[in-house]
């Protein structure tokens, strides 16, 4: 298994999310019927918590910021380390295809 450290990649300027990766990243980990009518004080929200995964430095410590999303993750089927890590993981497929974008 591959060890990341996100905190260093999330955290240097070019690599923080924006917006619109955020609801992307949200819409394929989290929840595919999210919207923008959601309003941009709760996208801004999100994204802001989304950066605090990515820069986390173990997915525990990453589940414990999205806890809260839902009081009851079993009831959505759904833990927070569970989407802890698919956040982790679109966000390295959305950098990745980003990456081979700009070659």
């Amino acid at each position: 298994m591959v060890s990341r450290t996100y905190k260093k990649a999330a955290s240097s300027g070019d690599n923080m999310i924006d917006i619109r990766l955020a609801k992307n990243i949200y819409r394929s980990a989290v929840d595919p019927s999210a919207t923008d009518h959601e309003g941009a004080k709760w996208w801004e929200i999100v994204r802001s918590e989304m950066q605090d995964v990515l820069d986390a430095p173990t997915i525990r410590d990453a589940a414990k910021i999205i806890s809260w999303w839902h009081l009851d993750w079993g009831s959505v089927g759904n833990t927070p380390h569970a989407v802890a890590t698919r956040i982790r993981q679109e966000y390295d497929k959305h950098v990745s295809r980003e990456t081979f974008v700009k070659q």
